[in-house]
């Protein structure tokens, strides 16, 4: 309950503010991947729940530095497209460049 308490409140997010210090973001890399959720968690009411393919998942989108340290990340339904995510992801980081799968390719953002 601890773990999901702090999510939901932005405890992880501020963790890894503190320990990135020098956050290297000359070169950012972004990405996300699926988790599958337990079947009896469909019943709970929980937001970042979706159906996809393969049943009931979650999807962490993330974005590390160039050293792979996590600067941000977000948690949303399995079913939730890469490129909605990326740029709430990317929002207010100075850059000078960003790794991504061709799940965020599209016009520029």
């Amino acid at each position: 309950m601890r773990f999901k308490r702090w999510g939901e409140s932005g405890v992880w997010q501020q963790v890894v503010e503190a320990v990135n210090g020098d956050r290297a973001l000359e070169a950012l890399m972004i990405d996300s991947t699926a988790v599958r959720a337990h079947q009896h968690s469909a019943d709970a009411g929980h937001q970042a729940i979706g159906r996809s393919r393969g049943g009931l998942t979650s999807k962490i989108h993330a974005v590390v530095n160039a050293l792979g340290n996590p600067v941000r990340w977000l948690l949303t339904g399995g079913e939730v497209a890469d490129i909605t995510q990326a740029k709430p992801l990317l929002d207010g980081l100075k850059t000078d460049a960003v790794l991504a799968d061709k799940g965020c390719r599209a016009t520029p953002i």
